[in-house]
């Protein structure tokens, strides 16, 4: 099934610049809302109803102790787990490497 639109990829690119390009591509080719692996929430977007670009910003924009930690490494919040944890992807300009993908414990921050 197609993922983004056209409309929800030229946002997402505007307010996430640093988004790998293969995160970007698989996201635009498929379908990811609303769909669990093995107790993996594999986007912020829960619901298909929803708009995957918005979901991305707002999750983003969360107030959370690691905003900070977020920020200097470049991390995309894109996911996350049933259990305790939270699902980033590193960005173009992160100190991991580019696309990587980091499962972060709620309680280390």
């Amino acid at each position: 099934m197609p993922g983004l639109t056209d409309e929800e990829y030229n946002r997402l690119i505007e307010a996430f610049s640093t988004l790998p390009n293969s995160y970007v591509n698989f996201i635009k080719t498929h379908d990811v809302k609303n769909i669990t692996i093995g107790g993996c929430q594999i986007s912020v977007c829960c619901q298909k109803s929803r708009d995957f670009a918005e979901e991305m910003i707002k999750w983003n924009g969360r107030e959370e102790e690691i905003q900070e930690l977020q920020k200097l490494h470049d991390m995309i919040y894109i996911a996350f787990s049933d259990d305790i944890y939270d699902i980033y992807i590193a960005g173009t300009k992160s100190y991991y490497k580019e696309g990587e993908i980091l499962a972060i414990d709620h309680d280390l921050y």
